[in-house]
């Protein structure tokens, strides 16, 4: 019974944070990061410093996310960190896939549960500055998140509203790092 509530919680805990960044608003009515904010200075350690003149330039290639931190509902917090999934951005366009055989280390109500992604989501984005508007296309595949001993099938248009950049957004990018932060998700990529 612990295990199958165990399950259970961290599956919540996800579809939480997934369904605080998937309301029925159009990504044009969500609320944007305030762009007139210093980035710099909101940014926890080890979060790469802005370089507005630079942020275009880093959405290009291939990147693996290697972090992410999303906040949903009634201040469901998750993060995770590992895994497969590959985010390659080009001329506009981006590509988040997973090869489904590295999971995700996600920590979800104070439980750990491994979340392996076998699946793609294509998208397309603008930048202007360090702001950038990501949309999320079509998403195929599955997820299967595994906690005390049991395994779950997620649907993959639901585990990405959570791993993938959508709506307005605050870029920070240096050297091979990029992170993107939207009101709810933080994902912070690191060259592949």
């Amino acid at each position: 019974m612990f295990r199958t509530l165990g399950l259970t919680a961290a599956t919540a805990a996800l579809l939480a944070v997934a369904a605080c960044s998937s309301s029925s608003e159009s990504v044009d009515q969500l609320p944007s990061p305030s762009p007139s904010a210093p980035a710099t200075s909101a940014s926890p350690a080890g979060t790469p410093s802005v370089n507005t003149a630079a942020a275009a330039d880093c959405l290009t290639g291939r990147y693996r996310l290697a972090r992410f931190v999303g906040i949903g509902d009634r201040a469901t917090f998750g993060t995770g960190d590992g895994g497969d999934v590959v985010v390659t951005f080009n001329q506009g366009t981006y590509e988040l896939s997973g090869a489904g055989e590295k999971p995700i280390t996600v920590t979800l109500a104070g439980q750990q549960a491994k979340l392996t992604v076998d699946g793609t989501l294509q998208g397309s984005y603008t930048v202007d500055g360090n702001m950038a508007t990501f949309r999320a296309g079509q998403a195929k595949g599955s997820a299967r998140l595994t906690a005390a001993g049991q395994t779950q099938t997620l649907k993959t248009p639901d585990v990405v509203k959570v791993l993938a950049p959508h709506g307005s957004a605050v870029l920070a990018c240096s050297g091979e790092r990029i992170a993107i932060a939207t009101g709810q998700i933080r994902l912070e990529l690191e060259r592949a």
